[in-house]
């Protein structure tokens, strides 16, 4: 990762948060679609595209925001500090994989929008970069389950119709 000293020195003012943050759910809107496309298994697949759903609509939120705050459509995103998003998603990586790297960025975007209310004076950004924050850690979260159901019981990744698994003698 880059050196963001000098940015962070002065902090971003609250429209260019907003932009880094728009970029950040962008980012990763299209990790959870791209994400998708190499999990065979239902019920993740049905979680990585409740995540996307949850992403488009953090971003549209924060669109939102920058209109009624600027007055302007698109917002400035600046290259440097803040989060770096949750990046493209490499082809043919494991389930476990996918989980790691999300639940990665998922902590680093929650530790973005945490910071960032935190030196937001505007009550009503920080409680929009709160409740943020909070999704993002429900994210991990719920990451952080799946990763736990992967490493105990492996094979239930694998099986294209996981109710199988259920059923015993």
């Amino acid at each position: 990762m880059r050196n963001h000293a000098p940015r962070e020195s002065r902090g971003l003012t609250g429209l260019e948060v907003l932009g880094v943050a728009i970029r950040a759910e962008a980012e990763a809107h299209r990790f959870y679609t791209q994400a998708l496309k190499g999990v065979q298994n239902p019920l993740l697949r049905e979680k990585l595209s409740r995540l996307a759903a949850e992403e488009k609509r953090h971003r549209q939120i924060l669109e939102e925001r920058y209109r009624k705050s600027s007055g302007e459509e698109f917002p400035p995103i600046p290259r440097t500090g803040g989060v770096e998003g949750k990046g493209r998603m490499p082809k043919d990586l494991s389930p476990e994989k996918v989980l790691k790297v999300a639940i990665q960025k998922e902590q680093e975007t929650a530790r973005f929008y945490q910071r960032e209310a935190q030196r937001s004076k505007d009550m009503s950004g920080r409680f929009m970069l709160e409740y943020l924050a909070d999704f993002e850690r429900n994210h991990e979260r719920s990451l952080q389950a799946e990763l736990k159901a992967l490493t105990r019981f492996p094979d239930w990744f694998s099986v294209k119709d996981p109710m199988v698994m259920l059923v015993g003698p």
